[in-house]
C-alpha cells in the first residue's frame, strides 16, 4: 500500500482514501509490535523467576498463583559516591532487594564506591486485598567483608502500590545512610545514590 500511495498522485480522487488506510495499517502494525513487546517481557519475567527458584530465591513462597497479582521486574543498575566502612578508599559494593521477608541480593563488585551490579530480580505481588500484599519493600545497600559482618551503607523504602499502575520506569534514588555512614561521610561529599529501572506486569495480561 505504501508502493501504491507513492505512484499516486496527490490529486487522484483515491489519493486521501489511500492516505488514510496507509495510516490505519501502521496503528494495526504499531499495536501488534507494543503487544509483542508486552508478550516477550512478560516470558522473561516467568523465565527469570524461574531461574531464581533454581538458585533457591524466593522458594519459601507463601504466595498461590491465583493471589498473585502481577510481577514486578526491579533492575539494580548502579550506585554512586558509596561511603567505604571497612576501608578509608574503597567498599565491596553488595545491594539487596527486600521484599515479604525475603531477600534478593546482588553480586559483590569488589573495590568500588561507584560500583554496576546491572542485576535483576523478580517480586511477585499479591493482589492489595490479600493478607500476604507487602505495602512496601527495600533496597539495602552493603559495605561487604568475608571475615567481618556486612556493614550497612544506606537504605531506601519504596510503596509498593506506587508501581502497580506504571509499566515501566526509571529511578535514582538517595540512600538513606546508617548512623555509622553519617559519621564517615566527608563534609560537601556527594551523597550515595542508586538507579534502578521497574516493570509491572499484570498476571493475567
Amino acid at each position: 500500500l505504501k508502493s501504491l500511495l507513492g505512484f499516486t498522485n496527490a490529486e487522484h480522487e483515491d489519493y486521501q482514501t489511500l492516505v488514510l488506510a496507509n495510516e490505519e495499517i501502521k496503528k494495526v502494525n504499531n499495536y501488534i509490535n507494543d503487544r509483542q513487546r508486552e508478550d516477550d517481557e512478560k516470558d522473561s519475567i516467568i523465565q527469570l523467576l524461574l531461574a531464581q527458584r533454581g538458585r533457591g530465591l524466593g522458594k519459601k513462597n507463601t504466595v498461590t498463583e491465583t493471589d498473585v497479582d502481577g510481577y514486578l521486574k526491579v533492575s539494580i543498575m548502579n550506585a554512586t559516591n558509596l561511603i567505604p566502612i571497612f576501608s578509608n578508599k574503597s567498599c565491596n559494593a553488595l545491594a539487596e532487594v527486600h521484599f515479604a521477608k525475603k531477600v534478593f541480593p546482588t553480586h559483590v563488585v569488589r573495590k568500588d564506591n561507584n560500583p554496576s551490579w546491572d542485576e535483576e530480580f523478580v517480586l511477585q505481588v499479591p493482589v492489595q486485598t490479600s493478607p500476604n500484599f507487602t505495602s512496601t519493600f527495600s533496597i539495602f545497600v552493603w559495605d561487604y567483608d568475608r571475615l567481618r559482618p556486612k556493614e550497612l551503607i544506606g537504605s531506601y523504602n519504596f510503596n509498593t502500590v506506587e508501581f502497580l499502575n506504571m509499566s515501566k520506569q526509571q529511578k535514582t534514588v538517595k540512600l538513606e545512610l546508617s548512623q555509622k555512614c553519617e559519621k564517615r561521610k566527608k563534609k560537601n561529599q556527594p551523597d550515595p545514590e542508586v538507579q534502578l529501572s521497574f516493570i509491572f506486569r499484570k498476571a493475567d495480561e
